[in-house]
């Protein structure tokens, strides 16, 4: 039977349909012969998967690396990477901006842990970059993946629970070793705190509360996270809040009113904090996008 998109208007009109407004974060890409792809990793961390052909890599100080068909690879946020294929390939690769998690059950701390068990092994390793050979079950995992968004199955949700089930193979069918080998470039306590901080913020705006829900001393807390983000907790959530409003502002068409109670303002300090970090009026920005979109 051949899969088609029933209801297509309302597939691709769909808030969550990946287009210019909303990023997608599960990418393909068939590279030509000698094709070349730069990769900014800014607030993502990548894992990308060489699903055909064989590619050559230049990535911190290493260069030259080749990589071949079915191995994977995980580069940290903060770094910009170069990819070349003489002869053509095929690559999937993940964002995972905020979040990075094997599974419920299986957080990053645990291999922390094994990794300070094993500290002479792991020594070596923090020079080398690591490469993972693909199981069968993984490829075929992948290669569905990019057939059913192929076919405009772009919704964000559907990449997420994607991105979950090959962290989920990764968890179960790869020793800790392995994993502890691809993420070593995460595994510190100083990128786990990160982690817990990006899961907990999105249930309040509030930094007491987020201090209450990390279950920290407000010292402790202050002190991890300026070393961390770079900046203060109040400095990051308004940064964060005001990124949302405008998304908001620019996605939706809900009113000021329903905006101001989705933040716990008033609407006449909604409208003013927005012409305040932004310039314009609520109206005025969205009359802007509607313009650059026409």
């Amino acid at each position: 039977m051949n899969c088609e998109i029933q209801n297509k208007e309302k597939h691709l009109d769909c808030a969550c349909y990946c287009n210019v407004k909303r990023k997608q974060i599960i990418y393909h890409k068939d590279l030509p012969v000698c094709g070349f792809r730069e990769f900014e990793c800014t607030e993502e961390n990548v894992l990308v998967f060489v699903m055909q052909g064989q590619i050559t890599i230049n990535v911190k100080q290493h260069k030259g690396l080749v990589i071949d068909s079915g191995n994977m690879f995980f580069v940290e946020s903060g770094v910009k990477f170069f990819v070349r294929s003489d002869c053509g390939a095929s690559l999937i690769w993940c964002d995972m901006k905020g979040t990075l998690s094997l599974c419920k059950q299986f957080s990053l701390r645990t291999l922390i842990s094994y990794v300070r068990k094993n500290r002479k092994i792991f020594k070596e390793y923090k020079e080398q970059f690591c490469t993972l050979p693909m199981i069968d079950l993984l490829e075929t995992e992948l290669s569905n993946t990019q057939e059913i968004m192929c076919r405009k199955m772009m919704c964000i949700h559907f990449q997420h629970l994607k991105i979950n089930v090959i962290m989920l193979i990764l968890r179960t069918f790869y020793s800790k070793r392995d994993l502890s080998r691809i993420f070593l470039p995460v595994l510190n306590e100083e990128y786990v705190f990160m982690q817990e901080v990006l899961r907990h913020y999105e249930e309040t705006m509030n930094v007491n509360e987020l201090i209450d829900l990390m279950g920290i001393s407000q010292s402790t807390f202050n002190r991890k996270f300026k070393k961390a983000f770079g900046v203060s907790a109040g400095q990051y959530i308004l940064a964060r809040k005001k990124e949302k409003m405008m998304r908001d502002l620019i996605m939706t068409d809900i009113s000021v009113k329903e905006l101001a109670e989705k933040y716990c303002l008033t609407p006449n300090y909604m409208a003013k904090f927005i012409k305040t970090n932004f310039g314009k009026s609520p109206t005025e920005l969205r009359n802007d996008m509607s313009r650059e979109y026409e």
